[in-house]
Parts: C-alpha cells; structure tokens; sequence
C-alpha cells in the first residue's frame, strides 16, 4: 500500500543513496567544491599565521590582514592536478583534512608528487598544525624577524621614471649606475621595521625643499601631530632611520626656526626622493606604494 508512511520511507531511501562516499566518489561527476568559510577559519586558526612547509616563516595574511597565501589540497580536487584520488567525493577533496595552507612557491614546491606523495603531505599538515593546536602552541610559537618575510619588487630600469621626469642632469649620468644606487636604498628600507618604513613614507611625503640650501627637510613637530606618536616613540624611529642613513640632521644654522630632520639625497647622485614624488604625482600612485609596500616596479617599462 502506497501510504504517507511508505512514501516518506522511499523518499529517506532515495536521499541516503545521493550521499556521496568514498566507495561511490569515483562514480559521481568531479565538481570542485570551494571549502567552506568554517573550514578556511580553523585551516587559518591551525596555522600559526604561517606556510605550512617546514621551516618557512611566510606568513598566511599580511600586516594589513590580506590573504597572501594558497590552500593546496593534499588530493586534488580535479583529475588534471596532483595526487588526484578517483575514489574521494567532492565534500571529501574540499574537507579540512585534505587541505593545508601553504606560500605560492611551496605549493608549487610540492606540485612534484614524487618528492611529495599524499603521505609526506598529509605529515607535513600534522607536524604544522601540531604546533598550534592549543593557546600554549601558539605561545612557544617563536619569535621571528618580519622584514624577512617581504617580497621586494625592484625596478628592471629605470625608463619609465626618466620618461616623466628626466634623468638627472649630471654629464657624467651611468643608468646603471643609478639602478644599482636606488638597488641599495631599496635594501635598506626592507631591513626597516613596517612601523619605521610608514613614518619614512609619511616624512617623503610631507618633506619640503629648502630654497636657500636644496635639501629636503621635514618638520619633527609635523610629524609628530600627523602621526600622533609619542616623542620618544618618534625619536626611536628616526634613530633608526638615521642608521641606515635615510635621514640626517638639520643643518645647524635652520634649527633656530623648527627641529627638523633633512631626507637625504639618495642615491647619492641625484635627488631620487623628488623625482619619485613627482613621478607618483604625474601616474596617480600613492608614495607608500614604493616605500611602505616595496614595490618599485612601475619604474621601468
């Protein structure tokens, strides 16, 4: 008898045969599944905040919280990709287990299925998330210098900088020779700590020409009030600027007026910070671009 009760039955039966398994993965269509965001939050709270590769302090979101990492499926979610597994569903390729958070140039690392067959990447997901499974893993999470954990884009050339602006006006002027000058500022400003970089930014940016001298100089009080960092904060951060020789003292006849701090030529040849804020000016690019973000780049063709 064909009853409400039957029917229901028929319809429970139907359903449970659509859950795909394991044994019947390899007969349902391969779909790839985007894993959920309840499985991305505990992939990123096992992490760390780092590549899962041994010994690889990259880290999975930037300073300004921005994804900058791959999810890499231990088994592939398609037939073409590594490790694929015919016998997996698609909920399964898409689950937590078969997923771990790697930089772009270990995932591609371990596209080599014979140095990373599905065993070693599924200990490497263990040994990571291991250490982050609780508050105390985090804890003994060691300490890490992050400027090394940056990606400096530096200019091929620099043509398209001398096409807006010109090059400097010296005739003993070497491309070469400024590529490899700006090659070295670029080194010293990776070796900032962020929060020093963005107060340089910060002083390029506001810095003024001195008729009388040339030099670019920046107000100590300006920066004080636009950045509203303590003095002692501030002065920490100029010491270190001074170090790497980004900035210098005020020529002892201009402190009467203002304390200021003077952005040196550099490279030593030319005067880059000034053709590098006109630069921005004419292409629309935002200073911090090239100084907080090291990406220089746009400076060649």
């Amino acid at each position: 008898m064909n009853t409400p009760a039957t029917k229901k039955a028929a319809k429970a039966a139907k359903a449970a045969k659509s859950i795909p398994t394991a044994t019947s993965g390899a007969s349902n269509k391969v779909v790839r599944l985007e894993p959920r965001k309840k499985t991305l939050r505990r992939l990123y709270a096992l992490s760390g905040n780092r590549c899962a590769f041994y010994a690889c302090e990259r880290a999975i979101l930037n300073i300004d919280g921005i994804f900058v990492a791959q999810v890499c499926h231990i088994e592939a979610a398609s037939p073409e990709g590594q490790r694929f597994n015919a016998a997996m569903t698609n909920e399964q390729r898409a689950h937590e287990a078969n997923l771990l958070l790697l930089c772009y140039e270990h995932h591609r690392v371990t596209d080599d299925v014979t140095k990373y067959p599905v065993e070693r990447m599924q200990q490497i997901k263990r040994d990571h998330e291991a250490k982050f499974a609780d508050a105390a893993g985090k804890i003994r999470s060691r300490i890490v210098d992050h400027t090394t954990l940056e990606t400096v884009k530096e200019a091929a050339n620099l043509e398209a900088l001398w096409a807006e602006i010109g090059a400097p006006a010296d005739d003993d002027h070497d491309p070469a020779e400024s590529l490899a000058e700006l090659g070295k500022v670029v080194r010293a400003l990776k070796r900032l700590p962020i929060q020093t970089r963005q107060l340089f930014a910060i002083a390029v940016d506001r810095s003024k020409i001195d008729r009388p001298s040339g030099s670019r100089y920046v107000s100590v009080s300006l920066l004080k009030l636009v950045t509203e960092l303590s003095m002692t904060a501030l002065r920490n951060h100029i010491a270190i600027l001074d170090e790497a020789k980004l900035v210098g003292e005020a020529d002892p006849g201009e402190q009467f007026r203002e304390q200021r701090i003077l952005i040196q030529t550099s490279p030593e040849s030319w005067d880059f910070w000034t053709k590098l804020k006109k630069f921005c000016k004419k292409r629309e690019l935002p200073l911090k671009l090239f100084i907080e973000d090291l990406d220089f780049s746009s400076l060649a063709h």
